[in-house]
């Protein structure tokens, strides 16, 4: 008897587990450790250099580091118009894109260890840059990212030398932080 509730309980949790999925509202577990304002969340994607895009095609993920920049409400970043990563998002844009920083935390005993953290989730919708004006707008925010104060140089010319360029901007559906402690 004691099996039969147990069992009624897994099922029970898996369906509310569905039902959250697909309505896209899943809660933290841990809610404390949730960063709830949106302008801390946003400074950390300004201050990180690299961040972890999936994609997924028939039923298999992929998942690859990128420099990126957060801008206009956005993660933007730059790859060659050919390539696994883009046949994938110009097949399924449904992507999701990960920014974490931890530093270890040494304790006396081995289950003392643990990680103090900052991560950042987002789901969202991929889509190239078509636009010649915005591409070199993203463009020039990233050299200044990476380059600082360089982003002045660039120009249309510019863009012109690089015609394999892709500029992919990631519309925000969902966007949750995490830290600890």
């Amino acid at each position: 008897m004691k099996f039969k509730g147990v069992s009624i309980f897994i099922a029970l949790i898996k369906i509310m587990v569905l039902l959250t999925l697909k309505f896209n509202s899943y809660l933290m577990r841990r809610q404390e450790k949730e960063i709830k304002e949106k302008a801390v969340i946003e400074e950390f994607l300004h201050d990180q250099e690299v961040g972890r895009l999936a994609t997924s095609f028939n039923g298999k993920p992929y998942v690859i580091p990128i420099n990126f920049v957060y801008t206009n409400g956005k993660i933007v970043f730059h790859s060659n118009f050919y390539g696994k990563k883009m046949d994938i998002i110009r097949i399924n844009p449904q992507v999701c894109f990960e920014v974490d920083s931890s530093v270890k935390r040494e304790g006396d005993k081995p289950c003392n260890y643990s990680y103090n953290y900052v991560s950042v989730v987002i789901d969202g919708q991929a889509k190239s840059v078509d636009d010649e004006e915005m591409k070199l707008t993203y463009l020039k925010r990233f050299v200044d990212k990476y380059a600082a104060g360089k982003g002045k140089l660039l120009n249309a010319e510019d863009l012109t030398k690089f015609s394999k360029l892709s500029l992919v901007e990631i519309n925000i559906d969902a966007m949750t932080g995490k830290k600890s402690p």
